[in-house]
């Protein structure tokens, strides 16, 4: 377990997982995320990332999400930086997310 893990970068890595696995959500001290390039496919899964409420943090670029931006980000008040380059997202950024 590795509950106390502030920082993760698994970046050019093809895993080829599917979608992020369900244990990231045990990550709760986790302040930055990076996850480019590592073969990630489907939506990404609000309900995994709301759990990580100390994350600051999130590269998620050049994966294979589509889909729309979960409304669950928008619960994570601590986020500075997002970046989803180069997957297939579409649809509009909701306000909510320019409210913190």
């Amino acid at each position: 377990q590795l509950t106390s893990l502030r920082s993760l970068t698994l970046a050019a890595n093809p895993f080829q997982l599917g979608t992020l696995p369900r244990e990231f959500q045990g990550l709760t001290e986790l302040r930055a995320l990076a996850l480019n390039g590592c073969g990630l496919t489907g939506t990404i899964p609000g309900d995994i990332l709301r759990h990580l409420t100390n994350l600051r943090f999130l590269w998620l670029v050049y994966n294979d999400f589509e889909g729309t931006l979960p409304s669950e980000l928008a619960e994570l008040s601590n986020i500075e930086f997002l970046d989803f380059a180069g997957n297939r997202l579409e649809g509009i950024v909701p306000e909510v997310y320019f409210e913190h």
